[in-house]
């Protein structure tokens, strides 16, 4: 009955309902065994075969053998014992309920591994056979548009057969029609790679396919077309060996209540191979990393949200992974636990290949040897902090302070000095303009400053690039006013 419930449990996601469903199996399967098995065995003219034929449903069987052992002790006997097993159909009851464990045990593990219910990506019908003797579905060609050169060239790396530890090629999800509205493309033909030792960060809006990309990459959503590998491997074809040698952290802390800080990571660590000194040195280890040895008999449900962050990233780390996700490490870290963790990171990037997702430009440009920038489920740009400030940014930003008396004689010497430079804030004698690129030698503005600034009463100035996150900002609108035209 156990390993019929295991079969049981694969056709449900919420624990509520296969409960409920359950009990009702159990109640009405036991009244109705009762019920048929007095009928049939109180008729002497009933043949074996329908009795040996309703065994095979596990709750006959169930209660055959109960109704066994209450005859073996109602008609005067011993009871019922090894020599007298045949003598009421017991051993037929036992051979029964062998074959039906090992039977139910087999479908619930096929079915949990191919049936496309709840999370994972489930495998092919015919996993068990070679790889060549397996039909393949026809994938789909997403239409990939308009890209910026580092896309393209990024694309076509990817599409070569160099290895790389993650290699993305072509990579689609679309998410099926739901009440009221259409499909919707979650990620739309995302071909990248991500190289030894580095770390690769994504940047986008709520909703751009960062964390769809991330579960698809672990194996938690399957990708509707494309692939990617991971380390050589396939994630659809060999999800159980990449995560022998994957951390992630996702977005959401996954923790149990009742366990320590320790306690899951030896769990975690014994999943990845992890055993006697050896794990107990790693979680140690891991626990100082992440400032949590004081913590170290709390339950993680007495934790803050802080600390089960970094618990989360510990989790991620332990087993010495040669690739790590990590889905906004630090939501909800203050500043100091957040620097502890750069630092961490920064170390442990080394000797791994990591992607990273944020909403902070200040950590993409701590953490990140490249960003991806992503709108609308589509690779909008790619390359270094530096390549993409000097590639999309729109301009240098001037800082001048004079005395509040002298501001718009300073506005108009700034006009004369680059008539294309945008005034952005004036604030107490501080103004702030934007001055385009390619409208003004930087070497002039120097030379005229430095020269003029006593005369015009300039206290203090300075000239600075466009910042990341102006970057970050204008190729999100440009792009979303292409995809929208």
């Amino acid at each position: 009955m156990i390993a019929f419930a295991f079969l049981l449990s694969v056709f449900f996601t919420k624990t509520r309902t296969a409960s409920i469903i359950g009990y009702i199996i159990m109640i009405l399967s036991g009244i109705i065994s009762d019920n048929i098995l007095s009928s049939i065995i109180s008729d002497p003219n009933t043949p074996i075969s329908v009795l040996r034929g309703i065994s095979v449903i596990p709750q006959f069987c169930l209660f055959r053998g109960l109704r066994a052992l209450r005859n073996g002790v109602a008609w005067g006997g011993p009871g019922m014992t090894w020599s007298n097993l045949t003598d009421y159909g017991m051993h037929e009851v036992f051979i029964f309920l062998v074959v039906e464990w090992a039977v139910f045990l087999l479908l619930a593990f096929y079915f949990e591994a191919v049936l496309p219910i709840g999370p994972g990506v489930k495998k092919h019908p015919l996993f068990f056979l070679p790889k060549a003797l397996r039909s393949r579905s026809t994938p789909l060609s997403p239409d990939k548009g308009e890209e910026s050169k580092d896309v393209a060239e990024e694309r076509r790396i990817a599409s070569t057969e160099e290895k790389f530890p993650i290699r993305v090629l072509d990579l689609h999800k679309r998410y099926p029609p739901s009440a009221g509205r259409g499909p919707k493309i979650a990620v739309n033909n995302l071909s990248m790679t991500i190289h030894e030792s580095e770390c690769f960060g994504f940047l986008g809006p709520n909703g751009a396919g960062k964390s769809t990309t991330i579960n698809m990459l672990c194996g938690y959503l399957r990708p509707t077309s494309g692939t990617a590998k991971i380390r050589g491997l396939d994630i659809v074809e060999d999800v159980d060996e990449i995560h022998m040698q994957m951390g992630v952290c996702p977005q959401e802390n996954v923790l149990w209540d009742d366990l320590t800080g320790p306690e899951h990571l030896r769990f975690y660590g014994r999943i990845k191979n992890l055993r006697g000194e050896e794990l107990e040195e790693q979680v140690a280890f891991w626990l100082d990393q992440v400032n949590l040895t004081k913590a170290k008999n709390k339950t993680s449900s007495q934790y803050s949200g802080g600390m089960k962050r970094r618990l989360c990233v510990a989790i991620a780390m332990i087993g010495n992974p040669s690739v790590v996700l990590l889905d906004e490490p630090t939501t909800g870290l203050d500043p100091a636990s957040r620097q502890d963790l750069w630092k961490v990171i920064t170390e442990y990037k080394k000797s791994c290949s990591m992607l990273l997702t944020t909403h902070s430009m200040e950590e993409a440009e701590e953490l990140c040897d490249r960003l991806g920038i992503f709108v609308g489920g589509k690779l909008a740009a790619v390359g270094t902090p530096q390549y993409l400030k000097a590639e999309f940014g729109q301009g240098y930003r001037l800082g001048i302070t004079t005395p509040q008396e002298y501001e718009e004689e300073t506005k108009k010497f700034v006009f004369e000095i680059a008539p294309k430079a945008i005034q952005l804030n004036s604030l107490a004698g501080t103004q702030n303009f934007e001055i385009p690129k390619n409208s003004i030698k930087l070497s002039k503005i120097f030379k005229v400053i430095e020269k003029e600034k006593e005369k015009r009463h300039i206290t203090d100035w300075g000239l600075s690039n466009t910042t990341l996150e102006e970057v970050f900002l204008h190729i999100i609108e440009t792009t979303m006013d292409t995809q929208s035209s």
